[in-house]
């Protein structure tokens, strides 16, 4: 049974955004954002998640906390995307990294899109490679 269904992962995301933005006070339905936020990285390393839509969504989520202690967790899944086939899940996890200033993408790159999966796979990789897990 997935911890999480793909409305509530998309609200979790909703309310940590407006939250950066300053829209919202750290409480949504009586829990704080760290909650939410331990209770996604649980879901994600127990593999809870119902599909690999469900696994974007909480990674998108996750990734507009802005939280230096997600570089670990982050690059855990990262890894283990890599092993996959989902291209989105990977650019997903990339922009996370990115919005936490760790050099994931070349910085030859003049922009990046999810669509570009085999230079995103590659610079994944070498990100991996080139960091200390």
């Amino acid at each position: 049974m997935s911890a999480f269904g793909k409305q509530e992962l998309e609200s979790i995301r909703v309310f940590f955004d407006a939250l950066n933005k300053g829209h919202h006070s750290d409480n949504w339905k009586g829990k704080k954002a760290s909650h939410w936020q331990q209770e996604l990285i649980l879901a994600i390393d127990q593999d809870k998640l119902e599909d690999s839509e469900a696994y974007r969504l909480a990674y998108w989520a996750l990734s507009k906390r802005f939280d230096p202690n997600l570089v670990t967790p982050f690059r855990r899944w990262l890894k283990r995307e890599l092993e996959g086939a989902d291209g989105q899940a990977i650019f997903q996890l990339m922009i996370g990294l990115d919005n936490l200033d760790e050099p994931v993408f070349d910085p030859s790159r003049s922009g990046y899109a999810s669509f570009e999966e085999e230079l995103n796979r590659r610079d994944a990789s070498h990100y991996l490679n080139h960091t200390h897990l």
